[in-house]
Formats: C-alpha cells, structure tokens, sequence
C-alpha cells in the first residue's frame, strides 16, 4: 500500500517523473546485480529470451536516448555485460581490456552505471523501486552507493522495501547517503477492528470481531486472512498461526488446482505460466490451466504482472512470500529435486540471461554436471 501510494503520488505530479522497478527474489538471492539488472532491463524493454541482437539493440537505444554520443558505446557495452547482452564482436579496447581484470571490470561498470544515471536524470527526475531488498545482492548495493555519492545534486531518490532483515543482510546500508527509514509497525487494535468493520460490515458480532484482532496481534496479512475466512463462512475453528491459516486456505482448493501452486513455488516467488506448464507436463495454452490460473488470481494467491524478468507472456507472482513458502513446504524433497532440475532445464532452453539463477535451480535439481 505504501508502494502504491508513493507511485501515485508521482503520477499526479505535473512534471514527469521516470519511474524504474525491480524485485528481490528468493530463488536467486544474492546473485550479482539481481538488482540492477532488472531495472535496467525494464527501462529498455529487454524480455528475457530475447536474441541476444534484440537485446543489444534496446539497450543501445535506450543508451542513447540521453546519453551524448561520444559515451554511448561506452555505456552500453559495459552494462551490456551485466543484463546479459555482452557484446562479442568489435570489441572496444577498454571492454577487452576489462573482461581480463575483474577489478578494471567492476570500475568501468561502476562508472557506466552512474554516467547513464546522470544523463538520466538530467533529462527527467528519476525513480528507483527496489521491493524485497532483502533478497538483493552486495554488487547492486555498492553500485547505487557509488551512484548516491556520485550524483547528490541529481533530482533522483531509491525507495527501497525490505524485510527487517536487510539491516543483517546488508549493515549500514547507503550509511552517509541520506537515508530516511520507515519503520512499518504493527496495527493497532483500532486500527484492526476498523478493518474487520470495512470489510465483514457493522453487523459483525463483537466477540468474533474481538478475537479476530486478538488473533491477528498486529499482522495485517494474519488480519486479512482471518477476516477472509469469517466472511467465507470458516469462523469455527480458525487456525492459530498464520502458516497454519495459508495451509488451510490450500487445503480447500481442488487437487490439480493445489499441485499447480507447488509447481509455481519451484520457481521463486514470480514465475510464468509457460514455466509451469512444463513442470506440470501440460500445455500452456489448455483451457483448464488458464481457468486454475485465473481462478488463483480471484481467490488473491497469485497476482498477475508485467515484468521482464521471464518471458514477457503469462507472468504472476504469488500475492504474499509467505504463500509461496507454505506451498513449496508441501513438496516431498524428490518433488523438490525434480521441479528445480526440471525448471532449471526450462530457463535454460529459453535462453535465461541470468546464469547464477538456471544453476542455482539446476543445483537444487541434482544436475550438477
């Protein structure tokens, strides 16, 4: 909600405001640039699967939409080699030059990156969205470092989402940089009961309307699940701990709708409908998986999504991390091991860019060679 507050407050702006977004994600935490990537994939319009022309292309494009010709190639070779679109012929002497130093490598990134920033920026101020920065990785937090030292007088601003743990994950995170945090609290019971009101109605009973808050002690994902099930007609016997109310919310759905779900969680936390189908030995364009797929997204379990992270056709995510955790929790371990290896061979097959995440699945997956 304060994602969607903060871009709606950019979007009754007069002034256009740029806005670049991307996500963490569990599968491939910690994976170099799982961060950066993306955003730059989506300001170009790079969908992974794409020939690697096609991507070389968009991203000089968007290069050059604001970059004075003589950076240009510059710019785009060096973040080519970091979105998965290198560049293998022609050969600048300072792209060959770095691809033998890691060190000489990460500096010319470093400056590409924040030269492209502030050309960006210069042209029209800048967001960046970075949610479930908790599954982010160090490379992608030392190039927005460099970029917030190198850029302070540039109308520009991250908001980034995370769990309280990406101050373990990442200590001292952009210390120095004019970090403002936002601790998000626990409801309060006004709070709650005002939401029990809203959506089961002033007619709800004041002992359900009590336990429900005690219940849900502050959580609003526990909160708006419970009020889920009072409004569904499962008040009796309501489970005690959230893991325990997602579990039973996949327990009611019909088997093949149930095994559809565990095949998603092998991919993360977003996936594509393609994906799953492979992983579940069906065809993706069968009347009956669109309609499961549908019918999840009613029942606010998956979400639909546009993003450039897979294969730019049928992508989702599920609604909440939590419900992808209790449903990968339901896999048997050789479940587990079949799906990472049969994914893994997927992503592979359609040209995945990103080469950490095809081998983090295929390791899962047993396929070690």
């Amino acid at each position: 909600r304060l994602r969607a507050e903060f871009l709606g407050a950019l979007a009754s702006r007069s002034a256009r405001v740029d806005v670049w977004e991307s996500r963490g994600d569990s599968i491939s935490a910690g994976a170099p640039f799982v961060m950066i990537a993306p955003l730059l994939k989506r300001a170009a319009g790079i969908v992974d699967g794409e020939p690697i022309e096609t991507r070389r292309r968009k991203l000089g494009a968007r290069v050059g939409r604001n970059v004075p010709m003589a950076d240009r190639r510059r710019i785009t070779e060096f973040l080519g080699e970091i979105i998965g679109a290198p560049f293998l012929d022609e050969l600048s002497d300072s792209l060959r030059a770095a691809r033998q130093d890691p060190i000489v490598m990460g500096d010319q990134v470093k400056r590409a990156f924040v030269d492209l920033l502030r050309h960006e920026c210069t042209a029209t101020p800048l967001v960046l969205v970075l949610e479930d920065l908790h599954w982010g990785d160090l490379p992608s937090i030392n190039l927005l470092d460099a970029a917030l030292r190198a850029t302070r007088d540039r109308p520009w601003m991250i908001l980034a989402l995370a769990r309280p743990e990406v101050n373990v994950t990442f200590h001292n995170l952009w210390s120095g940089r004019g970090v403002t945090q936002m601790d998000l609290l626990q409801l309060s019971a006004h709070a709650s009961a005002d939401l029990v009101r809203e959506v089961l109605g002033n007619d709800v009973s004041q002992s359900t309307l009590e336990r429900i808050v005690t219940q849900a002690t502050g959580n609003a994902f526990y909160l708006e699940e419970l009020i889920r099930a009072v409004a569904e007609g499962r008040e009796d016997g309501l489970p005690e701990t959230v893991l325990a109310m997602i579990l039973a919310r996949l327990e009611a759905l019909e088997p093949d709708t149930r095994r559809l779900l565990r095949g998603a969680s092998i991919f993360g936390d977003a996936f594509s409908r393609d994906g799953v189908a492979k992983l579940l030995a069906v065809s993706a364009n069968t009347g009956d998986l669109s309609t499961r797929f549908t019918e999840l997204v009613e029942k606010e379990l998956f979400t639909e999504r546009s993003s450039v992270n897979l294969s730019g056709d049928g992508e989702y995510s599920f609604r909440h991390a939590m419900v992808r955790e209790a449903a990968y929790g339901t896999l048997t371990e050789d479940d587990r091991v079949l799906g990472h290896r049969l994914a893994g061979e997927w992503l592979e097959a359609r040209d995945q860019s990103d080469a950490i995440l095809v081998a983090e699945h295929l390791d899962r997956g047993g396929a070690y060679e």
